[in-house]
Parts: C-alpha cells; sequence; structure tokens
C-alpha cells in the first residue's frame, strides 16, 4: 500500500510538471519574442485603433474586443491593441492567440526600439506607456493618441499632452513605414526614413507636393506605391466633393465604416443606385457614398454593388417606422444607441412581449425599438408618409427652396428621389403634418421635401423657423460632439463646411438661439454645428423648473393631451428646444414649440 501511494505522488508530479511546461508555452504572461507578420502593419494598427473609436467601444478589464450581450466591442487599454493582432472581421469575435504580446508590459517589452516621449517620431502605429506601464494607446500621428481609458470614460481620441505619457515604442510584431507614399485612413502621407513628412515641399516623381503640418499633401499622387499598405490611384474613377461618410449599406441608416476627407480618390464599381454609389477605397474599403458627394472623373464598369445588401431572414410581423427612430440594445432610453432608422424604413417585429419597446430587425441588426413609432403592416393605416399623393392638413403655402434639395416619393431619404430642385425654386407646401418633411408640389409634380431647405414666402401664420440672429448666451457652455459633423460658416448645409469635426470632440456652444443650429468654437475655428450632434455637459444642461427651456434627445411627438392615446400635433425633432409650460404629472409635461403648445413624454427630455 506505502508504495502505491509513492508511484502515485511521483506520477502526479510528473504529471503537474509536465502541463507547467506545456502551459508556459502558451501563457500570457510568458516571456516572448515576436517577429514581423507581413499582414500587421503600424498603419494597420493605428486604423484599426480609431475604428474602434469611432464605433464607441466600452472599456472592459480583461476585454480584448469582443462583444458584450449588448452587441457592443469591449476591452481594456492593452486588450485595443491586442485585438489587431488576433482581429478575424467586423462581425466575429476575436481568436485568442497568446504568441502575441497581450499586457502593457509585454507589449513594451516585446518593443526593442523606444524613447521618451519628446522625441516620439512622425509615425502612425507606435504605442504610447505611462510609468510604470500601467496604461497604454496607440499614435495616430498629428500629436493625437487613442486609447480605451478606463470605466466611464472609454475610448478618447486625444492629444499627447495632459495624460501623463512619457514613452513610445516599436512593437517587433508589425512592420512600420520607410520611404515612399503610405495611405492612413483615407489621405497619403509621403515618409522618408520612417517618419512621414511635414511644413515641406517635395517632388516626387516629377511632381511637386507641399505638405502641410498635419503631413497631408495639398494634392493625391497620380499613382502612389503606397509602400504596400494600400492601392495605386491610378484606376480610381472619382473623387469626394466633401467630408462624406463612407458607410456599410445605401442609406442613412447603415452603420459608418469612416468618414472621407474631401478630394479622398475612390472607384465607383456601381451608380445603380442613383443616390448611394457602390465605392471602393485606396486601402480597399468598400461601402456607399452619398452620390451628392461624389465627382465621376472616369469610366464605371458597374462591377459591383447592390441597391441593397442581403439581410437575413428573420420571422416575424412586418412593420414601417414612422419616423426616424433609435434601435436600441435595450428595452429603455438608457440603453445604447445601435444606430438612428429613417422614417418609412421597413422591418420585421420579433417581440412584443413588453407593449413599449417591440423587439425588431432591421438591415441584419437586432435591438428594440419604441413601439410607438412602428406601424405593423396589419394594423389600421395612419399617414406614415408612404409614397403616393400628399395629404393635406393645411391651406397651400406659398415657399421657395433655400438650397439643392431633393423631391422625394415619401417622408425619408430612403424613398425615391423625383429630381433635385435648385435652390430658389418657387414651391408650393401642401401638408406640414411631419415637421421633417413637408408635402410640397413644384413643376407639376408632388412629393416631400426635407424642410430645413423650405422657407416660406407668404404672409402665413405657420412658418418653417429662420434662423435667428445670433446673439451670444450670457455664459459660453462646455460641450462635446456625438457624431462625426460638420462646422460650418453659416445655419444651414447649404453653408460652406470648415471642417469635419470628429465625434467626442470638446467644444464650447456660444449661441444657442436657434434650436437646429448652434453657434460654437473649436480648436480656434468658429462656426454652427447641427444641435442634433451635440451634447451639452451635464453641468451646463438647461434648468427642469417650470418655464424654463428643456431639449428632447429622440424624435418626440407634441401631443394634444397627456397621453398616446391623444392625437399628434407635430413631431418634434431630436434636439429640439421645449419650453416647459407645466409639469402636469411624473410622465408629462407641457410645453410649447415653433408657436405650439402640447404635451410629450418626460422621457425624451433633458
Amino acid at each position: 500500500m506505502h508504495t502505491v501511494k509513492k508511484t502515485t505522488r511521483a506520477a502526479a508530479v510528473i504529471l503537474l510538471a509536465m502541463l507547467i511546461a506545456a502551459c508556459s508555452l502558451i501563457l500570457p504572461g510568458a516571456t516572448m519574442t515576436a517577429h514581423a507578420a507581413t499582414n500587421l502593419t503600424s498603419i494597420g494598427l493605428a486604423e484599426h485603433a480609431l475604428k474602434a473609436y469611432r464605433d464607441g467601444w466600452l472599456y472592459s478589464y480583461g476585454g480584448y474586443g469582443n462583444f458584450n450581450s449588448d452587441g457592443v466591442r469591449t476591452s481594456d487599454c492593452s486588450g485595443l491593441v491586442y485585438s489587431y493582432f488576433c482581429w478575424v472581421d467586423d462581425n466575429s469575435n476575436i481568436k485568442p492567440n497568446w504568441n502575441y504580446p497581450r499586457t502593457v508590459t509585454q507589449q513594451a517589452n516585446a518593443s526593442s526600439v523606444s524613447g521618451s516621449i519628446d522625441t516620439i517620431p512622425r509615425t502612425h502605429g507606435l504605442l504610447v506607456t505611462i510609468a510604470n506601464y500601467n496604461h497604454v494607446g496607440v499614435y495616430v500621428g498629428n500629436g493625437m493618441v487613442v486609447d480605451n481609458s478606463t470605466w466611464g470614460v472609454n475610448m478618447r481620441y486625444e492629444s499627447i499632452p495632459g495624460h501623463g505619457w512619457i514613452k513610445w515604442h516599436k512593437l517587433d510584431c508589425i512592420t512600420y513605414p520607410t520611404t515612399g507614399w503610405y495611405k492612413f485612413d483615407g489621405d497619403y502621407f509621403y515618409y522618408e526614413n520612417g517618419e512621414y513628412v511635414i511644413n515641406t515641399t517635395r517632388t516626387i516623381n516629377g511632381v511637386t507636393y507641399t505638405f502641410g503640418s498635419d503631413g497631408k499633401p495639398d494634392k493625391n499622387p497620380g499613382s502612389a506605391s503606397n509602400g504596400g499598405y494600400g492601392s495605386s490611384t491610378s484606376n480610381f474613377n472619382a473623387k469626394t466633393t466633401a467630408g462624406v461618410r463612407l458607410r456599410k449599406g445605401p442609406g442613412l441608416n447603415y452603420d459608418t465604416l469612416t468618414v472621407l476627407p474631401e478630394g479622398t480618390a475612390v472607384n465607383v464599381t456601381s451608380t445603380k443606385n442613383k443616390e448611394w454609389y457602390a465605392v471602393t477605397t485606396g486601402s480597399g474599403q468598400k461601402g456607399y457614398i452619398y452620390s451628392e458627394y461624389v465627382k465621376i472623373t472616369g469610366t464605371v464598369s458597374e462591377s459591383g454593388g447592390s441597391d441593397t445588401p442581403e439581410t437575413p431572414a428573420v420571422s416575424g410581423e412586418s412593420a414601417k417606422t414612422t419616423t426616424a427612430v433609435h434601435l436600441r440594445s435595450g428595452k429603455g432610453t438608457n440603453y445604447s444607441s445601435l444606430g438612428v432608422i429613417s422614417g418609412g424604413t421597413a422591418i420585421t417585429v420579433t417581440d412584443k412581449s413588453n407593449s413599449s419597446w417591440y423587439g425588431v430587425t432591421v438591415n441584419g441588426k437586432s435591438g428594440y425599438m419604441f413601439s410607438e413609432y412602428i406601424k405593423l403592416d396589419s394594423s389600421s393605416s395612419s399617414n406614415t408618409g408612404s409614397s403616393g399623393s400628399t395629404g393635406s392638413n393645411t391651406e397651400s403655402r406659398a415657399a421657395k427652396t433655400t438650397a439643392d434639395v431633393h423631391l422625394r416619393s415619401g417622408k425619408g431619404t430612403n424613398y425615391s428621389s423625383k429630381g433635385v430642385i435648385s435652390t430658389g425654386t418657387a414651391i408650393t407646401v401642401t401638408d406640414t403634418s411631419n415637421s421633417s418633411w413637408y408635402g410640397v408640389t413644384v413643376n407639376g409634380k408632388s412629393g416631400y421635401m426635407f424642410s430645413e431647405y423650405i422657407q416660406f414666402t407668404d404672409s402665413g401664420s405657420t412658418s418653417t423657423p429662420t434662423p435667428a440672429p445670433t446673439s451670444a448666451p450670457s455664459e459660453s457652455t462646455a460641450a462635446k460632439t456625438t457624431e462625426y459633423v460638420h462646422l460650418r460658416s453659416g445655419k444651414g448645409t447649404n453653408y460652406s463646411s470648415l471642417g469635419v469635426i470628429p465625434s467626442g470632440t470638446s467644444i464650447t456652444v456660444t449661441d444657442t438661439s436657434d434650436s437646429t443650429w448652434y453657434g460654437v468654437t473649436v480648436n480656434g475655428k468658429s462656426g454652427y454645428m447641427f444641435s442634433a450632434y451635440i451634447k451639452l455637459n451635464s453641468s451646463s444642461n438647461s434648468s427642469t423648473s417650470t418655464n424654463g427651456t428643456m431639449t428632447t434627445t429622440a424624435y418626440l411627438n407634441l401631443r394634444q393631451g397627456a397621453g398616446t392615446n391623444t392625437s399628434v400635433l407635430l413631431v418634434i425633432p431630436e434636439g429640439g428646444k421645449v419650453t416647459v409650460v407645466e409639469k402636469t404629472n411624473a410622465s408629462w409635461y407641457k410645453v410649447t414649440y415653433n408657436g405650439k403648445t402640447g404635451y410629450v413624454s418626460t422621457e425624451y427630455l433633458k
């Protein structure tokens, strides 16, 4: 018996030793020497970090890019970097490969080249760390770093000063640029000896380029090797005429892949959808661009793209949205938005167990919508702005267009265009029941126009709000952008863009006299921004006391009475400013908006 115990103990010791030896090969804490992989590049890492920032990854200790229960990717700081090494695709979870460095310390130790932060090279995709390797971020050029910070902060896109970065590192497991043209985030950069050039002029292949302080040239190279990172521009047949979103599908309800700056060369592969062109960027990214912002410079071969990407079939009831509405990750406005779905969009209702929040599927995404903004196909009809003649709830009004605008067959950008009506064209407004889309008649055609581009010319009592003279509030208000948004020279999309401001940028609101267009200052520039994409800091939000001003957080019905069973007077857009007249009860406030008095649900006020 004693001999058997000794033998068993010895065998157990040997087995344990074997297990330890085996695990030591793959444990994240193990020392490793990672060699550069041909498909991992510093520019790819920097673009990956920017995409995570734009997609709104959340912070989760120990996470490395997998989806949480709400369908949002999460990571910690080093997990953001590690997720690039093990990336599968946009729709899949990460497949761990512990041969790559996982922790901040491992990533720093796997970098044979490093230096103090004040000597950081102009190289996209460097790592930056703080003291004791307690945090890591990714340098994305022009003095900016992307990192996933901590609980409640999440992804940041901020300049180097002020965050304690003390060291930069070059990872051995990825390839860095040397000399030549490279493309990063839609722009070309010319590298010399591992750094992109700035504030200089270079003659390259017989063409003279002037490079600004951000490293961007005054013109795109006609043909570039891109150091193997992107495709040549010689086959491009178009360019963007303004900063524009590249989307996953042909419509505003599809996710944004990236924002392409004005003048970006793209290859248009299909113009079958006259409003949304299928394109391929210089980095090989495919998507759709609103056709108004694309100038065709060559021949389109119609080699790809479709009007409507396939979406998985889901059993349920067919329905449509009746106004623009958030698709949320859970049953309530406190859940994150998965995107704003346009009015009139076809959806599938999969769950009606909660009378206020229906489970739905739309464009391949599943989530929840406020049931009040859903019309089931089998239910009684209501005016949802479908194609057809424009019903009227008001006398015809003389008006004119204030910008080039589409005449559409229904109330939304997802409806077909009947043509573009030029600025200043005389029109007749026949229906103002939807505050965002007016029924109109022009040149013998009837349809709908976005109300923001209509100005009444008669003396009737109903009118479209027009920009008021700029008058700054008593104090400037700190705020942030919630989407990529144009800073414009005036109050309207017909004014020139002063640049595209990234989501999450800190701004100062100087004028809120117009509820749709706020006067702002950002990065030393002053202009106007669409108020729906601005979030005022909570410490400076308007008072909610009686007779105070409040802001809508979603498209919201102004009703005749305090309840959903009363008729709708008009729809207040997200970001609209209302004046509280009376706090009828905790759920419904009596308010005024655009001269009309009614009741709104307090759930959508801040």
